[in-house]
């Protein structure tokens, strides 16, 4: 590949992350049969919706059988949970659908700059650097620390943020165990799975830590350089800056990590599936398919995300559009 060409690929791989327009479609495949297929660990004693009994967080009342949210806008980002997605305007305004049992679809009101949904909760950054998550608190995952924070990524029982001085602060499961502790240094792009979480350094190289029963969170990946990586369940996967192909490590379960060939710009895991977008626009999803999550529509998108059993994009016309699991209304924004 010509210089050139690589510069314009890396150019659009940072501009994927945050531009988009959209209108709305409703796209999903039913699942009576729910379960928790949340990007995280297997959860605890759970009732008949698969969320743990234990819940430390309250939901709001009615929660449950709250009406869809009016659409406040076209949205310019999209994070999915594990049975949620929530979307963001450019104004920084967020609508979220799906299961809101734990209030985890019921965001706050104000402007944020940057949105991500982890296992049952959800958490956003404002201007100021102030993170606010709201939703499943049964391990302190919503309860943030206090700091000034430049990003945030949700797990599935636990967050991690990067403060100003490019340290990394995780809170919520795990947090009284030496796995939950990151290596010491300055690092961004952090990002949180199950029971592991991944950043990257100074220059660029991925150093992860946490649960490594699978070889998910190695602590150093040697000299390869990485321009973005996604923490799913017991596996990661990157995007790298050499070649803008594909890395991935961990369990092969469900081929989590038989990567695609080929040059991408975004990539975006949750659960036991990735999915990744060409600089074209065309996606690509691997992993777990009970429910056609990695089986993508033929659009053309801007941006992508995957939640626990489904996944949805922004098509370059500006509208949203969902597949796979819609048992909870996840894959049918309003």
């Amino acid at each position: 590949m010509r210089q050139s060409e690589m510069a314009s690929l890396a150019l659009v791989a940072l501009l994927a992350i945050h531009c988009a327009k959209t209108t709305v479609i409703r796209r999903g495949i039913p699942r009576p049969d729910a379960e928790d297929t949340a990007t995280g660990a297997e959860p605890g004693p759970a009732d008949d919706t698969g969320i743990p009994e234990d819940s430390g967080t309250a939901p709001p009342d009615d929660t449950s059988d709250t009406e869809p949210p009016e659409p406040i806008g076209p949205l310019v980002v999209l994070s999915a949970g594990a049975a949620h997605t929530c979307g963001m305007t450019e104004e920084g305004e967020i609508a979220c659908w799906g299961r809101n049992e734990e209030g985890q679809a019921s965001p706050p009101s104000g402007s944020f700059v940057s949105l991500q949904s982890g296992g049952n909760h959800t958490c956003a950054l404002d201007a100021e650097g102030i993170v606010t998550c709201w939703g499943a608190n049964e391990e302190g995952q919503s309860t943030v620390p206090d700091g000034v924070f430049s990003e945030v990524s949700a797990g599935e029982r636990h967050t991690c943020g990067v403060v100003l001085s490019g340290e990394v602060i995780c809170w919520g499961y795990f947090v009284d165990s030496a796995r939950a502790y990151p290596p010491e240094g300055t690092f961004h792009g952090v990002s949180a799975g199950a029971d592991h979480n991944c950043a990257l350094n100074e220059d660029q190289r991925a150093e992860c830590w946490g649960e490594d029963g699978d070889g998910q969170a190695p602590p150093s990946r040697g000299p390869v350089t990485h321009l973005q990586l996604s923490s799913g369940r017991r596996h990661t996967c990157t995007l790298l800056t050499s070649t803008f192909g594909l890395s991935c490590w961990g369990t092969n379960d469900d081929d989590r990590i038989t990567r695609p060939t080929g040059s991408y710009t975004l990539i975006s895991g949750s659960g036991d599936h990735h999915c990744a977008l060409e600089a074209e626009g065309n996606i690509t999803c691997w992993g777990l398919n009970d429910h056609g999550q990695t089986d993508p529509p033929d659009i053309a998108a801007t941006t992508i995300t995957a939640g626990g059993a489904h996944s949805c994009a922004i098509t370059t016309d500006g509208d949203v559009v969902c597949w796979g699991d819609d048992s909870e209304g996840q894959a049918s924004p309003p």
